[in-house]
């Protein structure tokens, strides 16, 4: 097998300047490349340094502020019931998450063992972003809301700037309370809402 041993690569005008330094597997391009075919990875991943990512702005609408896909991760993280008072216990605490630039998709479940003694208006806590302040853009979505003191069509509304949202009736902007809900009751829900960052 043949090997080439460089430290610098050049266009045929002389032009560009594509580094190899003796870091094993690492090109650094100082100038700017065009690669008109398929890059081919394989095993390997493209990591970029923090805020900076992938340049759509080649195809942005005209509404567009940002056309770098900049941040990725998926996780876990944990709900908690809030109505004041005591704290509550549970029997199933569990959420997962999807982050895609600044769109959060989480799913969740809490499910209460003992509500404790709030009687205020209850929110699902623990968010794993801040939600943004932007004024009537905040994530909602329906909730399966089980074993309440009646039947209840609830939903789930973003707080900006927090990490929470209230379980609303459906219909109205109030909460549910926590003398409506009890010790076995279970909120089951997906959430799509933007983050700060």
């Amino acid at each position: 097998m043949s090997q080439l041993n460089v430290d610098t690569i050049k266009k045929a005008d002389g032009t560009g300047n594509l580094s190899v330094p003796a870091n094993t597997g690492t090109l650094v391009d100082t100038s700017g490349a065009t690669f008109t075919g398929a890059i081919a990875m394989g095993a390997n991943n493209i990591s970029f340094s923090n805020g900076n990512g992938i340049d759509f702005s080649a195809s942005e609408g005209s509404g567009a502020t940002s056309s770098i896909l900049d941040d990725y991760e998926e996780g876990t993280w944990t709900p908690t019931y809030n109505a004041g008072g005591t704290a509550p216990t549970y029997s199933n605490q569990i959420g997962v998450y999807v982050k895609t630039g600044k769109f959060v998709l989480l799913m969740g479940r809490v499910k209460l063992s003992n509500k404790g003694s709030g009687t205020g208006g209850v929110s699902i806590e623990g968010l794993p972003f801040t939600i943004d302040s932007t004024a009537n853009l905040f994530g909602m979505s329906p909730v399966n809301s089980f074993n309440l003191t009646s039947t209840i069509v609830t939903i789930a509304q973003g707080v900006p700037n927090s990490s929470q949202v209230q379980i609303k009736k459906h219909g109205t902007d109030n909460s549910i309370v926590g003398t409506e809900v009890n010790n076995n009751s279970d909120f089951r829900f997906t959430v799509i809402y933007r983050a700060t960052s």
